[in-house]
């Protein structure tokens, strides 16, 4: 999941290492599980060999009959229940009475944002006027250190300017917070869709222009056209000082301590100013994710003529905040970011658009609603019970692996540390303050983020507060925080088919105990490994095994190039290199604590399926979806997981009781020789 509030970098992101990329659907599909097995019966299609498509034997007719909502990009389990939570949530913020005396604090917040988006008819009245004190303080820009605070402004208003803001713990102290600052800009997802020649690229380059000229004119009608071209030309050229996806994996090349560097690597930039703007203490740590990438920047600020980088400045402004205006910006906004980019045949319903907003910008207080009525003390002590024996695997995968015995100790030390945070925090984040008006939904918008943005900014002058959660429970996803050393799993993601109480516990350790045991494997990728217990980037690993290791993933990353997405396109397996580790690890591990947890009993037959059979059935009916070509392509520009397909069958060929568990043979589809089968540990 992508964190709301400030906007982050595709790079930063990664740190956070979520187990899927996006949700939201419908929940009728589930309606054929079984609650003995676990297993959908009625998803499946028989017709398939296991061997040959194990996503679609499990998932067949499921694909075969379910049809994508028209206002989804992809549709699947990770939707279908992100649906659920949504409708929950729904029925907790509708019932709100924002007149009620009883709702003065956070709740009554909630209630009047619900408000100020649902009065479509006001917004259509007010159209681009909400806007227009931002646009005249951009106006208002006459200078370099001017355009230097308003840099850090397009920050904490979340409109994606030329400097993306993380704070989160130093890496290399990881007691204190740092503010990383990262390449963007970009209104495009990624550098690849404004340098690439492909024929595709050129189209989506195309609509975004016309997109662009749209909206603009909306705002300025005199001079929206002759300002396009310019503004498309600026972010070509942020695009070309961007590191790659793929260069922005390696963690060492991201942290690059830069306070006293920053006037060095760019001079043209007034750092005083722009830190001034957002009351950034002097004592703050500072760290540079790309430094050449600022220093690109520099020269663009001191070439790029002061009224472009203002159009380009209410640009970012009016396409960011496109969806809280009137319908023509909100029109505007969907036919290019969901027709063209993701396919989707309409908008979603208005509903939808409340959860989305109230789980963006209040999250906390939503979530402390859903996590009251739909979550027990009992299910948490089962999952952390799980947790445990994904834990124990763990232990004993490293004491047989092949690593030195004194980086098995230092290992095992990181799993004795892991700290699993379920089902909602213990202190719930509020929003004193904050004025939230009923008639004002842009500037809700507007005060809500740069409230956030202030709250992770003070933060820079205190300790790291190790119990804080960056996902609201009503959140259907799971995640990994190497700086902490925490694995969370937020409320919404513990139902079936992931987690039920009374479902067998082979669907169970396949689907949320697999999950599980990706989020831990995130702890040992090529990413988290580079972090010790403590949170501490260093290299604890020999040489020798820093060499094994790469040799290992390599051949997975390379198995993974070998799958295509569609179009010509295919997986990039270097960037999803670490989630195709997370699971091939997570699968591993979890059917050695499901074969633990059988405390030596044969497991039974339940739906003429063995024990293992539903485990690993769990895992692929886990990855259920499907999804619109132009999201797939997409997301395999810009999404650091591979497509739901490869997930299922890319990780299972290379797990030997995989093949006995279904009779997997040579000339089978999924077939690997045994000597090709990649096992990390």
């Amino acid at each position: 999941m992508k964190p709301a509030s400030i906007r982050l970098h595709a790079a930063a992101l990664l740190l956070l290492m979520p187990l899927s990329a996006a949700a939201s659907g419908q929940d009728e599909a589930h309606a054929a599980l079984s609650r003995k097995s676990g297993i959908a019966i009625d998803h499946m299609d028989p017709a398939i060999r296991p061997g040959d498509d194990f996503f679609s034997y499990v998932n067949g007719h499921w694909l075969k009959t379910t049809d994508i909502p028209p206002d989804r990009g992809t549709y699947g389990t990770f939707e279908i229940l992100q649906e659920r939570a949504n409708k929950a949530m729904f029925d907790i913020v509708a019932g709100l009475d924002p007149a009620s005396s009883a709702q003065n604090g956070d709740v009554g917040r909630l209630a009047r944002l619900v408000q100020s988006g649902n009065d479509k008819a006001l917004r259509d009245t007010r159209a681009i006027e909400p806007l227009r004190a931002e646009l005249a303080r951009i106006d208002a820009i006459q200078n370099k250190r001017d355009l230097a605070r308003y840099m850090l402004r397009a920050a904490s208003l979340g409109t994606g300017g030329p400097i993306e803001v993380l704070i989160v713990p130093d890496f290399a102290q990881p007691s204190r917070y740092a503010m990383f600052l990262f390449q963007g800009g970009l209104g495009l997802p990624d550098r690849d869709f404004y340098l690439s020649d492909a024929e595709d690229m050129k189209s989506k380059r195309a609509a975004y222009r016309a997109y662009m000229e749209r909206l603009l004119t909306q705002a300025y009608p005199k001079s929206a056209a002759s300002a396009v071209d310019d503004i498309l030309a600026l972010e070509t050229a942020l695009a070309r000082g961007h590191r790659s996806k793929e260069d922005n994996r390696d963690i060492s090349r991201l942290y690059n301590p830069a306070r006293k560097s920053l006037a060095g690597w760019a001079p043209e930039i007034n750092w005083d100013a722009l830190l001034e703007a957002g009351s950034v203490p002097q004592e703050a740590f500072f760290v540079a994710g790309q430094p050449e990438y600022l220093t690109e920047l520099s020269k663009l600020v001191s070439t790029v003529p002061l009224d472009v980088w203002k159009d380009y400045f209410k640009w970012r402004l009016l396409d960011s905040y496109a969806p809280f205006l009137g319908t023509a910006a909100e029109d505007a906004h969907f036919s290019f970011h969901g027709k063209v980019m993701q396919g989707l045949d309409q908008p979603k319903e208005q509903w939808k658009k409340i959860v989305e907003l109230t789980n963006s910008l209040m999250p906390f207080t939503g979530g402390r609603l859903y996590a009251e009525r739909y979550f027990s003390a009992d299910e948490k002590a089962h999952m952390l019970s799980i947790v445990e024996r994904l834990l124990q695997s763990y232990r004993k995968v490293i004491t047989s692996s092949w690593m030195s015995e004194q980086t098995k100790a230092k290992a095992l030390r990181k799993i004795d540390t892991f700290r699993p945070m379920i089902g909602y925090p213990d202190k719930w984040r509020g929003y004193d303050g904050v004025t939230v008006d009923a008639k004002d939904l842009v500037g809700n918008v507007m005060r809500l983020r740069e409230h956030e943005f202030a709250r992770k900014v003070q933060s820079l002058t205190g300790p790291v507060d190790r119990i804080e959660w960056t996902m609201a429970p009503q959140t259907v996803n799971a995640s990994y925080n190497p700086l902490l050393n925490v694995i969370t799993f937020p409320a919404a993601i513990l139902q079936p088919p992931f987690f039920d109480s009374s479902m067998d516990d082979a669907a169970i350790y396949g689907g949320i105990g697999a999950i599980i045991g990706h989020e831990i494997g995130h702890g040992f990728d090529d990413q988290g490994r580079m972090f010790d217990e403590t949170g501490t980037m260093n290299e604890w690993w020999t040489p020798e095994e820093q060499r094994q290791f790469r040799t290992r993933t390599q051949r997975l990353a390379e198995q993974y190039n070998g799958f295509p997405v569609g179009n010509g396109v295919m997986v990039n397996g270097g960037f999803t290199l670490g989630e195709n580790i997370g699971d091939l690890n997570g699968v591993s591990i979890a059917l050695q604590a499901y074969r633990a947890s059988l405390n030596g009993k044969p497991a039974p037959l339940i739906d003429g399926l063995t024990g293992e059979q539903r485990f690993f059935m769990g895992w692929a009916q886990a990855f259920m979806s499907k999804a619109r070509p132009d999201f797939e392509l997409r997301e395999a520009a810009s999404d650091p997981h591979a497509p739901a397909r490869y997930r299922v069958n890319g990780v299972l060929r290379n797990i030997p009781d995989f093949y006995k568990a279904f009779d997997v043979k040579p000339g089978d589809k999924l077939y690997l020789p045994p000597e090709d089968r990649v096992s990390i540990w």
